[in-house]
């Protein structure tokens, strides 16, 4: 004995059909609900070991981060992202007008 129940029919003799927008949100589920699963081997394999291992940890330093209540950076920390950051545009804009060769 199970939780089985039987479609009756109705009166007219038709089985009762799901509706268009029900039918729409199984549609879009299925496709975010391949994507959740496709997402963490498409990401694995575009950045590696280390990109794979970062991400989780970048998460975490942040939340502990803040139930300590500290800064997320130090002004150092930022001078130096501002810094890293420059030296990109600098290098992506010498790769892009052939100042740079790889």
């Amino acid at each position: 004995m199970g939780t089985e129940q039987a479609v009756t029919p109705s009166p007219a003799g038709v089985v009762p059909k799901l509706s268009v927008p029900t039918l729409t949100a199984m549609v879009v589920g299925s496709m975010v609900g391949a994507g959740v699963f496709s997402l963490p081997a498409r990401f694995g394999v575009t950045t590696g070991i280390l990109g794979s291992v970062l991400a989780p940890a970048r998460l975490l330093y942040i939340k502990a981060r803040s139930e300590r209540g500290r800064r997320l950076f130090t002004p150092a920390e930022i001078g130096l992202f501002v810094l890293i950051l420059m030296g990109a545009a600098v290098g992506s804009v010498g790769l892009w007008t052939g100042r740079i060769a790889i």
